[in-house]
C-alpha cells in the first residue's frame, strides 16, 4: 500500500514537470522570435494557444492511462498474435461496458476468472482455456460473461467452452498443463436470491464484489 502511494506521488511529480517543461520552452522560443521570425505577436499568441491546447489534451489522456492502475485497474500481459495484451481499464468499468450491469453472477464470474489467473500464474487471453458449466438462462448465465472479461477466454477465440448444467462450475487450464476448478457452493444461489430480494440486483452485485471467494466456491487445484 505504502509503496503504491509513493509510486503514485513520484509519477504525479514527474507528470507535472513534464507538463511545464514543453510549454515554457515553446513560449520562450516564440516570444523571442526564434521560431516565427518577423511575424506579429498576435500570430505568436494564436499559434501558442493551439499548441498548448493539443498538448494539454494529450497530456491528460496519457495521465489517465498511466494512473489507471491506481483505480482498480487490471494489469496483465498475454502473448497473443499481435503481441502482449495490456489492460489498464478499471475492473468495474470493463465489466459494466461488456455486460450492461453489475449483477452478482457476472461479478462472481469475473472474480473467479481473476482468481484463476492469479493462482495459475497466467495472464489469460491466449495462455488459458476455460470450460464453464451453468444454466443457460439469466441470471445464472451472466456468470459466463464475467468469465470472458476476467480471463480473456472467449467463444470467438475458441478457448471458452460452455456446457449446460443445473449448477455453476468452471475449469481453467493453462498451456503449461496447470488447472484449477471452481464450483459454486450448492447453497449460494439461494443466498444470492436473498440479496437480490433485499437490495436489488446492483446491491447484490456490490456484495458479490466484497465477499471472500472461499465462502462462494469450492476451490480445487
Amino acid at each position: 500500500m505504502v509503496q503504491g502511494i509513493l509510486e503514485l506521488k513520484a509519477q504525479i511529480g514527474e507528470f507535472i514537470i513534464w507538463i511545464l517543461k514543453l510549454p515554457l520552452s515553446i513560449a520562450f522560443a516564440l516570444f523571442k522570435g526564434r521560431i516565427l521570425m518577423g511575424t506579429p505577436r498576435k500570430v505568436h499568441l494564436v499559434f501558442l494557444t493551439a499548441v498548448l491546447s493539443v498538448f494539454f489534451s494529450s497530456s491528460c489522456s496519457l495521465f489517465q492511462q498511466r494512473e489507471g492502475k491506481h483505480m482498480g485497474a487490471v494489469h496483465h500481459k498475454s502473448k497473443g498474435p499481435g503481441g502482449p495484451v495490456k489492460v489498464v481499464t478499471p475492473d468495474k468499468t470493463r465489466l459494466y461496458e461488456f455486460h450492461g450491469h453489475l449483477g452478482p453472477y457476472v461479478v462472481l464470474g469475473f472474480r473467479a476468472a481473476r482468481l484463476a489467473c492469479k493462482l495459475l500464474h497466467s495472464p489469460g487471453y491466449f495462455d488459458m482455456s476455460c470450460e464453464v458449466t451453468s444454466p443457460l438462462s439469466p441470471p445464472h448465465s451472466c456468470f459466463i460473461d464475467g468469465i470472458q472479461v476476467g480471463s480473456g477466454c472467449t467463444l470467438g477465440k475458441n478457448n471458452l467452452k460452455v456446457k449446460e448444467g443445473e449448477s455453476i462450475s468452471c475449469v481453467f487450464r493453462t498451456k503449461e498443463g496447470s488447472s484449477l476448478t471452481l464450483i459454486l457452493k450448492k447453497d449460494f444461489p439461494l443466498q444470492i436470491k436473498k440479496w437480490i430480494e433485499k437490495e436489488g440486483v446492483e446491491g447484490a452485485g456490490e456484495r458479490a464484489w466484497k465477499i471472500a471467494l472461499e465462502k462462494v466456491f469450492e476451490i480445487k487445484k
